[in-house]
């Protein structure tokens, strides 16, 4: 059952509030937000650009029976921004976040460049995962071919020459509802993300939390080179939720051929009419496949 939607500023009603948190690791300060639930842990990662508050719906849900945690990536939200973003240095992140709360017996949720982290990170701490729920990852790969789906260059591109600094939050609104990317989101999951994902400063303008650039080089990150080894490690079942685009699928990516190897159950649902943004666009659906894949006992056997 999914609780209803918070509004605190344009777009948002009164919900299930989450406290907002700070965790100190070795490396980096990272924020993240909490919905006190009952029973193991759900860690819920955000994909490249976005911040914690879009999983709002989906955390909810999950508070029924998981106590539920959403991270802000580094260089996202609250979380630090120190300026080094390569996947040696991001897939840590998750290991030092997981020991930092010893956080035990839990099941990952990512989406795109958190369903990276989740696979990637996840594989330090094997034996703390039950399930990884994967959404839309974009694994990366050992040197992509130029010009094709692997190669990141031109999305990176993309990423760098997005607007940074609006006039009002209203505003960014009326241009991402307008947007391809942006279309077929929920209009209260769009809110989560501008009220989350921006900051006001002094002169009234509002700006991204994630710069262009940070999206940008998050975007242009390179396979690392003992990756498969990584992923040889991975000892949980595994979820793969994708759209129809077969870019996404294991037979087009040899980094998700290999977690497929790996994991000890693995299962790839598609969903039909849907873009990259699952969570954001059918978050109902997901939902259902997250307590599905939940109830089927594939992680009682970890």
């Amino acid at each position: 059952m999914v609780l209803s939607i918070g509004r605190k500023s344009p777009g948002m009603e009164e919900g299930l509030e989450p406290e907002s948190k700070f965790i100190e690791t070795p490396e980096i300060r990272l924020h993240y937000l909490e919905w006190l639930g009952s029973g193991p842990t759900a860690v819920l990662l955000h994909g490249r650009g976005l911040c914690a508050q879009v999983w709002r719906p989906t955390a909810e849900s999950l508070a029924s029976r998981f106590s539920v945690v959403a991270m802000d990536l580094r260089g996202h939200g609250d979380s630090d921004k120190p300026g080094s973003y390569n996947w040696e240095d991001v897939a840590p992140d998750l290991k030092a976040f997981v020991e930092g709360l010893d956080l035990l017996d839990i099941l990952l949720i990512g989406h795109s460049r958190g369903a990276v982290l989740a696979a990637l990170g996840g594989s330090f701490i094997s034996h703390r995962v039950r399930g990884a729920i994967l959404i839309e990852p974009g694994m990366p790969v050992h040197n992509p071919e130029a010009g094709s789906h692997h190669d990141r260059s031109a999305a990176a591109r993309v990423a760098r020459n997005r607007r940074s600094l609006w006039p009002s939050r209203q505003a960014i609104f009326d241009r991402y509802s307008q947007a391809e990317a942006f279309r077929n989101w929920r209009t209260d999951l769009l809110w989560e993300y501008i009220n989350g994902g921006t900051e006001e400063l002094d002169d009234g303008q509002v700006q991204l939390k994630c710069t262009p650039e940070i999206e940008a080089e998050f975007t242009a990150a390179q396979a690392p080179a003992d990756q498969d080894d990584w992923l040889d490690r991975v000892t949980f079942p595994i979820l793969l939720i994708t759209s129809e685009n077969p870019t996404r699928h294991p037979s087009a990516n040899p980094s998700l051929r290999l977690l497929q190897k790996a994991a000890p159950s693995f299962e790839h649902v598609i969903m039909k009419d849907v873009g990259h943004f699952i969570p954001q666009e059918r978050p109902d659906e997901l939902e259902e496949e997250i307590r599905r894949f939940v109830e089927s006992g594939v992680m009682s056997a970890v």
